[in-house]
């Protein structure tokens, strides 16, 4: 009886029950095709990963030694590794190869040389041996042979070595093996033969009796020829090796027993076959081989492990980890969002059902019969959608591989979808949530509709108002919110310490949607409620017409006939916008993060521009317009410990604008401030002339005059040596040395006849054009000519004209003692080398020192040193240089740059916290090995490149680090380490810039290390299944479930709801409402319902996206993505999809307003007494 009631009730309301069938459906596929999609992404992400590596580099390559051969270590340790990992690796690898291999065997006639040796001693004979030679006369000597024996298992079976018996041994104590034909012709064997070998070893018996069976050769398995040829192959530059292959086992075994002091390799090779690994095997896969072989390794000394695919398996893993919060997150949104539909849909339907629920009361039917009848219907539902969901959601994926995206990244073949036990039991879950969802509105429905016999009764709160359960989740979602804030993270440490993601943590927008969906159901009413109230104000009322001031009132008072429509559409439109906020934002993420870690369009590091030969700078390039020079370097701050490190970038900033590298108006300021903001420490240095040969320094020492002689020196140098440094057209620095040994003779001479040096002045000269520059400008040495046919001591040739920067001193083989020198000029001159001796023909210029130069900052003792402007009899103007004691090969100067002046730089603020420095703050750093003072000018958040969670950053101008540490360098230079490459005219295309820049590198022979490019980097990360396919279907999935709960949930609302106010139409058309009225009326409630909805939902879902995505796009640490993500919103696919909704909107909406027109006031009346 109850089975042909519900039949009947299926009948008479199949519309309303195929619609609700399709909803728990659609539950229990989305649930079921969640796990089934996710599973078939990361079979295609485990795909592309390992697409990425070579099938060589795949293979699992095994070794390790023990001894005695075929003894029980042998074989326990062969067991051991067999059992733990080729034996479980055979399921993903389609071939597997076993060999051993012997240590080598000397020919008998090695100690018949007549020499006295110790074992294992080689003989001076050996020195005749040279394998290619031997090869080319193919003629061998004897004691040049050399002898392995070598195994392999299965080699028979399975056609991996073909073996050619000629012969089979009589004997014994015979050990049959087989050799390969080229080395036999080469060692002059025949098959047959009886080979005596020995142990190089002690043995109680040495000698190995070998006999020859036959050829070996290597079978048609590729895979087989390289494991081989890596393994068993030996090839030196002066023996000869043969392999002598064993056939049989037993002669393994003899082997084995005979040489008990013999040390065996043994190597293993799995063949990885990648098309037998999908992504439910990894776990297993990484058990295998990344747990396992620590344990051999601790167990077996010699144990070897090799394979790139655990490499590959890790970045998966992490790619996974990092892929799977986000969409997961979004799936339980949409599972949530649909589970809310079906919801709906069943509490709209019940209602519709009150007159029939009325009537069974009245005939007797009890709360739990009617209870049974209206739910056993949707319990058949939900056990046929439970069972159905897997089989639809497994066709829904296959036939999703022909989108666009999908079909790209696939080559065209069929996604793999595969119907597991986990996904009917996501399934099951979801038809049973459904059936949750009907069940629980049911009951309290029905409870509160069998207390009521008015037909027009009061509306009462439905039960989550009721029972405050938009507060309870709230609750636990500012909980959950309160957990991930403290961990900063989505992962959670497990009992042995890994990091696993809190799923519970998921939920999170979950709750917050619908705690905050139903909160704003809450004050709804009242905001309709109030605006009612406006509107009827005597000076309002006057100019709004009653029926719409009745219309307001009527949506006020009877909230929940529009509370789960409104909040269905709520939470769509915040699906919708979340969904499309994380796709865009996650799209701008990857673009930015990419972007930052380039910093421009491309850029090259590692510069490494020559120090010697030829000078050559970047701007000396024809391509300088198009780069930015830069140098990165890491230093620390100077403490009394060792200082707090940063990162130090010195950057043209010239060349820095919005449009010329990455930028955010979120860093700081433009990137037209940052140049503004560093002050570039501005002096001019000597300039000598262009046709200058020599250079001269007129001077007078203050000290004993024997440290300056390269007779008294040692090594042929002086205890004391006077130097300039020089920088040519290019920027780049080098050093003059020059030679004062005649100006010290001279001094020495006037002591010895009692003259007095007061008054001695004398020129010290060194050449500086290229053709005399072999003895003193040097790429290693202070003084002595270097080869000029290596190119490695090939001397620095300056572009000229060169200025002057610094003179310094320098002891390069004792402790410096104190000393002074005056200065009066530098000299330009024009002039020749003789003999290695400058001669001054024509002074061209001269510079007189003034008080214009500086002390050298170059450690903590040139703080004592002293430069004064002073005059005497001899001399109107001099400097004289006073310096104390120091090390050895310590420089001390003076210089036109001022070493004191602090450098103007702009820090990170977690450079400033980590010291606990202000701006404007001088502090003393080490750049480059030299002491800088710096003054922080301004801070920044972030800047290209540079990450100040990681270390703390400095940005420098790059001509004030650069002239800074080159100054005070003894010899060679520093110059910028890396290029950024820019785009100066916009409308160029930068590859060619970029295909010009590298090639007039490698023309000017300037090695670099990596070229970074934006691009690529981009088509990398875009080509990732993860990041794109399975996004863009998320998103078409997302979209989909919202245009279908939308609409479906609409049109069934405006069904039932018009049958409700059927009675209220036809009233308000007796009392003289015009159907113009009517249907503007209806028309304000349904626009201001859904506009309402929707601009609730769209607010809700832009700031749970802001909310919640830091965490869920960086799961690790919302602090770890730099530079921070900028919320973003896909408003041409939004606008589409709910352009689209809306007009269905509208349609259904007329349908309603045409409804109306045919309502009869008569039959509407007569049916409602009845």
């Amino acid at each position: 009886m109850l089975l042909k009631l519900i039949i009947k009730r299926y009948l008479h309301r199949w519309k309303f029950l195929t619609v609700v069938f399709a909803g728990m459906l659609l539950s229990s596929t989305t649930m079921s095709g969640s796990i089934m999609y996710f599973d078939s992404l990361r079979d295609i992400a485990l795909d592309f990963e390992l697409s990425k590596i070579s099938s060589e580099k795949m293979d699992v390559n095994i070794s390790s030694s023990e001894k005695p051969l075929m003894g029980d270590k042998y074989l326990n340790l062969k067991n051991d590794i067999e059992g733990s990992l080729t034996i479980p690796l055979e399921k993903y690898s389609s071939q597997n190869f076993y060999g051993t291999k012997t240590s080598t065997f000397l020919p008998t006639e090695w100690g018949k040389t007549g020499e006295e040796m110790e074992k294992g001693a080689t003989s001076r004979l050996t020195s005749l041996c040279n394998s290619s030679e031997q090869i080319q006369n193919n003629n061998v000597i004897e004691i040049c042979k050399r002898y392995y024996f070598s195994f392999f298992e299965n080699s028979i079976e399975n056609n991996l070595i073909n073996f050619d018996e000629v012969s089979s041994a009589t004997g014994s104590d015979l050990i049959e093996v087989f050799i390969d034909k080229d080395i036999a012709n080469l060692f002059k064997i025949m098959p047959g033969e009886i080979l005596e070998i020995e142990a190089y070893w002690d043995e109680s018996d040495p000698i190995a009796n070998v006999y020859i069976s036959g050829f070996f050769s290597l079978g048609k398995s590729n895979n087989f020829n390289s494991f081989y040829s890596q393994n068993f192959i030996q090839e030196d530059s002066s023996f000869i090796f043969a392999n002598l292959v064993i056939k049989d086992i037993e002669d393994l075994k003899e082997l084995g027993e005979k040489f008990i002091s013999m040390d065996s390799d043994l190597f293993w090779m799995s063949d990885i076959d990648e098309e037998k690994i999908n992504s439910t095997e990894v776990n297993k896969i990484n058990s295998i081989v990344v747990d396992n072989p620590p344990l051999l390794s601790s167990k077996y000394d010699n144990f070897s492990f090799k394979t790139g695919i655990v490499d590959s398996l890790e970045k998966f893993d992490s790619n996974l980890s990092t892929a799977a919060i986000p969409m997961k997150t979004i799936l339980i949104l949409i599972s949530v969002v649909i589970i809310f539909f079906v919801f709906s849909l069943v509490s709209l339907i019940v209602e519709d059902q009150k007159e029939e629920i009325t009537f069974l009361s009245s005939r007797g039917a009890s709360l739990r019969q009617i209870y049974i009848i209206f739910n056993l219907e949707f319990l058949i539902m939900a056990i046929i959608v439970s069972i159905l969901g897997p089989y639809v959601a497994f066709f829904t994926i296959k036939l999703s591989s022909f989108l666009p995206w999908l079909s790209e990244m696939l080559n065209d073949s069929n996604v793999y979808v595969g119907i597991t036990s986990t996904s009917f039991l996501f399934s099951g879950l979801g038809g049973l949530v459904s059936l949750s969802a009907v069940v629980i509105p049911t009951y309290f429905f029905l409870s509160s509709k069998l207390k009521i016999s008015s037909v027009d009764e009061r509306e009462e709160p439905n039960f989550i108002q009721k029972y405050y359960l938009d507060m309870w989740f709230l609750l636990i979602a500012l909980l959950l919110m309160w957990q991930i804030s403290q961990s900063q993270s989505v992962f959670v440490q497990n009992l042995i310490g890994e990091s696993i993601i809190a799923n519970i943590i998921l939920l999170m927008p979950s709750f917050i949607l619908l705690g905050a969906g139903i909160v704003l159901l809450r004050i709804f009413p009242l905001l309709i409620r109030a605006l009612s109230v406006l509107i009827s104000l005597r000076f309002i009322a006057k100019f709004v017409p009653s029926w719409i001031v009745l219309s307001l009132w009527h949506i006020g008072r009877s909230s929940n006939t529009y509370s789960r429509m409104s909040l269905l559409i709520i939470l769509a439109a915040a699906l919708g916008m979340f969904t499309s906020s994380f796709k865009a934002t996650l799209d701008r993420s990857i673009e930015d993060t990419v972007s930052y870690r380039v910093g421009s369009e491309f850029r090259i590091d590692g510069l490494q521009i020559p120090w010697n030969g030829e000078s050559k700078n970047v701007s000396s390039l024809s391509f300088n317009e198009n780069v930015i020079e830069a140098h990165r370097s890491s230093e620390r701050v100077k403490a009394s410990v060792l200082g707090p490190s940063f990162t130090l970038l010195s950057i043209d900033s010239s060349k820095l604008s919005d449009n010329s590298i990455f930028w955010r108006d979120d860093f700081t300021e433009s990137l037209n401030s940052i140049s503004d903001k560093i002050n570039s420490i501005d002096y001019e240095p000597v300039q000598i002339h262009e046709d200058a040969d020599l250079l001269g320094i007129q001077l007078r020492l203050i000290l004993e005059p024997s440290r300056v002689s390269n007779y008294h020196g040692a090594g042929g140098s002086p205890h004391l040596i006077l130097a300039a440094k020089l920088s040519d057209a290019n920027s780049r620095f080098y050093t003059a040395y020059f030679n004062a040994t005649d100006c010290a003779l001279e001094m020495m001479a006037n002591i010895e006849f009692f003259r007095s040096n007061d008054d001695y002045w004398c020129d010290v000269i060194t050449p500086i054009k290229p053709e005399l520059l072999n003895p003193y400008i040097r790429t290693g040495r202070w003084f002595g000519i270097t080869k000029k046919d290596d190119p490695r001591n090939a001397p620095f040739v300056p572009e000229y004209p060169v200025s002057l920067h610094s003179i310094f001193i320098t002891s390069p083989s004792k402790a410096l003692e104190p000393g002074a020198i005056d200065f009066h000029k530098i000299s330009s001159i024009k002039g020749s080398l003789e003999m290695g001796i400058p001669k001054p023909e024509e002074t061209l210029s001269e510079y007189y020192f003034n008080n214009e130069w500086n002390i050298l900052n170059t450690s903590s003792q040139s703080l004592s040193d002293n430069l004064i402007l002073t005059k005497d009899d001899t001399k109107d103007n001099f400097l004289r240089f006073q310096w104390t004691d120091g090390d050895t090969r310590q420089l001390r100067g003076f210089s036109k740059y001022n070493s004191d002046e602090p450098i103007e730089v702009i820090v990170s603020d977690s450079f400033l916290n980590n010291i606990d420095a202000d701006i404007g703050d001088i502090l003393t750093v080490t750049i480059m090995a030299s002491e800088f003072s710096i003054k922080i000018i301004d801070t920044v958040n972030y800047f290209p490149t540079l990450y100040p969670d990681t270390e703390p950053f400095v940005i420098a101008e790059l001509n004030d680090v650069i002239n800074g540490a080159n100054i005070r360098k003894k010899q060679g230079d520093n110059q910028a380490n890396e290029i950024w490459v820019i785009n100066q005219k916009e409308t160029m295309d930068i590859n060619p810039i970029l295909n010009g820049v590298v090639s007039e590198l490698q023309n000017n022979e300037i090695p670099y290390g990596s070229i970074f490019s934006n691009e690529k980097s981009l088509e990398g990360q875009k080509i990732d299944p993860l990041v794109f396919a399975g996004w863009q279907t998320l998103l078409l999935i997302s979209f989909g479930a919202v245009s279908l709960v939308s609409v479906v949930g609409f049109l069934i609302h405006s069904r039932v709801s018009f049958k409700k106010r059927n009675l209220e139409f036809a009233t308000l058309k007796s009392i003289g409402i015009s159907r113009i009225q009517i249907i503007i009326l209806i028309a304000i409630e349904q626009f201001l319902v859904i506009g309402l909805a929707l601009a609730l939902g769209i607010i809700l879902g832009s700031r749970l996206s802001s909310t919640v995505m830091p965490y869920l796009i960086s799961p690790e640490s919302s602090n770890s993505l730099v530079p921070p993500m900028i919320n973003s919103v896909e408003w041409f696919d939004f606008s589409i999809v709910f352009g689209s909704i809306g007009l269905l909107f509208f349609v259904i909406i007329i349908y309603t307003i045409f409804s109306v027109f045919k309502i009869s006031i008569n039959d509407t009346m007569r049916i409602n007494l009845k």
